[in-house]
C-alpha cells in the first residue's frame, strides 16, 4: 500500500516541558510510561530530565517531572538510556549520561553525573552513582527476575562494548579502552 495515502491517526501530546527538550529513551513498565530527554537551557547547557505518566488514563497523560539534573553539559550528543530497576516492591531508574570528551574525564569524577549510570528514587528524584567510566552509553536492558543489567556503550574507534552492570564498578572511561582515540591526527576519521 502506499505510505503516501495512508491516514494518520496521532495524537498530538501537549506538554510545556518538552519545550527545548530532546528525547533520549521511552520505557513502559507495568502501568507507567517514562520518558528520559536532554533539556536545552538559555545558556545552551543540557540538562537530563525524566518524565512520568500513568497509562491507566490514555489518551489524556498528565506527566510529571521526576528527576531534573543539578549538572549540565554542553553536549547533547548522547546518553538517556533508561531501565527500570525494581527490588523488593521498590521502583527506582537507572540513567545513562554521555562523557565523551576525552578531555574532560568526568566519567572518573565522582562529582560528577557524567560518564556514569545513575540509580534514581521515582518518588523523590534523589539519586546515586550506579556505576562510572561510560564513555558514551546507547543501550540500557534490565531483566528484574535474572537480575542481570547489560550495557551496550560506543567506546573510541575499535572500542565499542557490552558490559555486564554490576553496582560500585568502574567501567575504565577515559583511562583504560581498548579504542583509539577518534582525535589521533593519523586517524583516517
Amino acid at each position: 500500500e502506499n505510505v503516501k495515502n495512508l491516514k494518520n491517526n496521532f495524537k498530538i501530546l501537549k506538554f510545556n516541558e518538552f519545550d527545548n527538550t530532546y528525547s533520549r529513551d521511552i520505557k513502559v513498565f507495568k502501568d507507567d510510561l517514562y520518558i528520559s530527554s536532554s533539556f536545552k537551557s538559555k545558556e545552551d547547557c543540557y540538562y537530563y530530565k525524566i518524565f512520568k505518566t500513568s497509562l491507566q488514563n490514555f489518551p489524556k497523560l498528565n506527566f510529571k517531572t521526576i528527576f531534573s539534573s543539578v549538572e549540565c553539559n554542553k553536549s547533547a550528543y548522547s546518553g538517556g538510556r533508561i531501565g527500570i530497576l525494581e527490588t523488593d516492591k521498590k521502583r527506582n531508574i537507572l540513567l545513562t549520561t554521555y562523557d565523551g570528551a576525552q578531555r574532560d574525564y568526568l566519567a572518573q569524577d565522582d562529582k560528577s553525573i557524567f560518564g556514569k549510570i545513575l540509580i534514581i528514587d521515582e518518588n523523590n528524584g534523589n539519586y546515586e552513582i550506579f556505576s562510572k567510566g561510560h564513555r558514551n552509553s546507547i543501550g540500557l536492558y534490565i531483566d528484574n527476575k535474572k537480575n542481570i543489567i547489560l550495557n551496550t556503550e560506543n567506546g573510541p574507534r575499535g572500542g565499542d562494548e557490552i558490559n555486564l552492570i554490576s553496582r560500585n564498578q568502574n567501567y575504565g572511561w577515559a583511562i583504560s579502552s581498548y579504542g583509539d582515540n577518534y582525535n589521533n591526527k593519523n586517524s583516517n576519521n
